[in-house]
């Protein structure tokens, strides 16, 4: 579902900048 892989995309994207 669109607003899963969102979070998902999120989730990863933002322990990249950590």
């Amino acid at each position: 579902f669109a607003v899963t892989s969102k979070l998902i995309v999120d989730t990863v994207v933002k322990n990249e900048l950590n």
